[in-house]
């Protein structure tokens, strides 16, 4: 592999739609090599951003190695894929060998995060700090309003 380039395997992970995909290997420098590279495992969507310099999300990444045991558990049926670079600048080339295998395991033992999804705790935050507001809100304008009421000038009466 060049000096800064990469090279990405597609991983058709949505053959299966009643079983999860987990995706197990090994990669290695060539020959004991000291050369690091980087591996990725990407959803198809954050492989095509990245390729366009995008911030991606992987679901598995290693960076700086000279050797991975990879394992990852693919969250849903869709397709992956693996990216391996080279970082090192020009002239170094690598030779990075290995195998990679996809395994099909029953959804139903597959890991289920019961955490409630972060956009719906950061919305939960949101909705309470606007109640926090409101309530504030209405106490300001509730003592401005019982202030304004005790200023009121009381009528003089006179003797006569």
């Amino acid at each position: 592999m060049p000096a800064g380039s990469y090279v990405a395997w597609r991983v058709p992970a949505d053959e299966n739609p009643g079983q999860a995909g987990v995706l197990v290997g090994s990669l290695a420098a060539r020959g004991g090599s000291k050369d690091p590279f980087a591996v990725a495992v990407l959803t198809e969507s954050d492989y095509e951003s990245w390729k366009k310099g995008y911030r991606a999300d992987p679901i598995y990444t290693a960076r700086q190695v000279e050797k991975v045991e990879l394992r990852a558990r693919l969250p849903r049926p869709e397709v992956y894929y693996v990216v391996v670079s080279n970082p090192l600048p020009p002239p170094h080339a690598s030779t990075i060998h290995g195998r990679l295998r996809l395994f099909w395991v029953p959804t139903t033992t597959a890991v289920v995060s019961t955490a409630p999804a972060p956009h719906a705790e950061i919305r939960r935050d949101l909705v309470s700090f606007g109640v926090v507001l409101l309530l504030a809100f209405a106490l300001a304008m509730w003592s401005i309003y019982e202030g304004r009421m005790a200023v009121r000038p009381v009528a003089e009466k006179r003797a006569a």
